[in-house]
């Protein structure tokens, strides 16, 4: 194998990257679309859309496992030639997720006003946001879908499909949002319920579009085993899921602490820490690039005994990871003015925002490399050393931050300065894993389940 053709090496790294960094931008670029639509029915709904938007969000980011967990391992076993138990792993993913989809329907058709209501909302904005949800329901069975078969497609180095489908159903939500919001011909305009159908109708859509690729590529068994799963084997899926999980969810938290104390702190700070978790989130979806290949090249290294192969892939991650954090440090530092003039934030905010500026530059290298990280180790299977890292980075982080932003006069920059201190210990225990070793006997050893 020459080093152009090396699919571990720079140019294999940015062939699943790029495409991978598409399609994980595409959905909030274009979700801008959809607020703007909706925009124009009013306040109300505006907001109601906003909080349904953050509580399905998190709902999909919990459940993230579903395409992670699937990757590495299914990249493994057709390293190996184990084409049937590459089957056999794809359809199990695909029942799983089918089957958390369902209990996540049933979730929202009984609960969405009560999640409203812890989230805060009340009056017109808990009547309409409780319609949406009911509404929105309907699609969660084919997110959960989509989650295992972008994992799937992951496992067989391809994220090129991924993006196109991504892109299409996008586009074709945007149509349907023009047609079903205000109305269109025969159609009447049903407001924020048809932005929920349009949504609904694209998920759908995309999980068809999987399914069928899928089917055709010999991957998966007829289309009815879906609804007929097979125990046998459902429990070691389920046991690799769970790590992942408790990672999602330990690093939720956090985030969600932080949020939290920054809305103790006052609305300035609160819609301060906003902006600049806009802006940090937009670096870690490019980022997410670089950590996805990583997880699909990693399993099909180790799996064939390239154990220096994978020890070098991870370096060359971490330049990539290192260099485009600091491309973009650059540039915020370049154009901290007008980025945060995109906000147009008052001067209370915009006072906030300049005080946490230099930390969110700051971050931008050290979270390139803690996510490229993620990637490696959750490729190697070592998904139970992540989750008991995560234990350990995140809660003390931000619960040190809180007590010192919210009783020691630190402020909003207490709060930042904690997500910091969570990201240094990301980067420190991944970091030291990767140079200990342990990691690359990870996916024999069974510590990934």
């Amino acid at each position: 194998m020459t080093r152009r053709d090396d699919p571990a090496g720079y140019r294999g790294i940015l062939a699943l990257a790029i495409p991978a960094m598409a399609a994980t931008l595409a959905d909030p670029l274009l979700s801008f679309t959809d607020t703007a639509l909706v925009a124009r029915l009013g306040t109300y709904p505006l907001a109601s859309l906003q909080l349904c938007t953050d509580i399905l969000s998190m709902l999909v980011w919990l459940f993230n496992f579903l395409s992670y967990g699937m990757t590495a391992r299914l990249a493994l076993l057709l390293a190996r030639g184990q084409q049937a138990d590459a089957r056999r792993l794809a359809a199990q993913s695909l029942q799983l997720a089918f089957g958390i989809g369902l209990c996540l329907f049933l979730l929202l058709l009984v609960a969405a006003p009560t999640l409203l209501g812890l989230a805060g909302a009340e009056g017109r904005v808990l009547e309409l946001g409780s319609l949406y949800l009911f509404s929105r329901a309907a699609g969660l069975p084919a997110a959960m879908l989509n989650l295992s078969a972008i994992g799937i497609l992951r496992g067989m180095r391809d994220t090129k499909t991924t993006l196109w489908i991504t892109v299409g159903a996008n586009l074709l939500n945007l149509v349907l949002d023009l047609l079903l919001i205000f109305g269109a011909g025969p159609l009447p305009a049903l407001g924020l319920v048809g932005a929920a159908i349009a949504s609904v109708v694209a998920q759908w859509s995309a999980a068809a579009t999987y399914l069928h690729l899928l089917g055709r590529r010999g991957v998966l068994p007829p289309l009815g085993s879906l609804f007929r799963p097979r125990l046998e084997g459902m429990a070691s899926l389920i046991r690799v899921s769970r790590d992942l999980f408790l990672r999602t969810s330990l690093l939720l938290l956090a985030f969600l602490a932080a949020t939290s104390t920054a809305t103790r702190l006052g609305a300035p700070e609160l819609a301060a820490h906003g902006i600049g978790m806009k802006l940090w989130m937009l670096v870690v979806f490019l980022i997410e690039g670089y950590e996805i290949a990583g997880q699909s090249l990693t399993g099909g290294l180790l799996g064939t005994g390239r154990m220096e192969d994978a020890r070098r892939l991870g370096l060359r991650l971490l330049v990539l990871g290192a260099g485009t954090g600091l491309v973009f440090a650059g540039a915020f530092a370049l154009l901290r003015d007008p980025l945060v003039g995109l906000f147009d934030p008052a001067a209370d905010v915009l006072a906030n925002v300049l005080g946490v500026f230099p930390l969110i530059v700051v971050l931008q290298p050290l979270n390139g490399m803690a996510f490229v990280l993620d990637g490696l180790l959750i490729g190697a299977g070592d998904t139970r050393f992540l989750a008991r890292a995560m234990l350990f980075c995140g809660p003390p982080a931000l619960l040190g931050a809180a007590g010192w932003a919210l009783y020691g006069n630190g402020g909003l920059q207490a709060v930042w300065w904690g997500l910091a201190a969570m990201m240094a210990l990301r980067f420190l225990t991944n970091m030291g894993r990767f140079l200990g070793g342990a990691w690359q006997q990870s996916m024999e050893s069974g510590t990934h389940a």
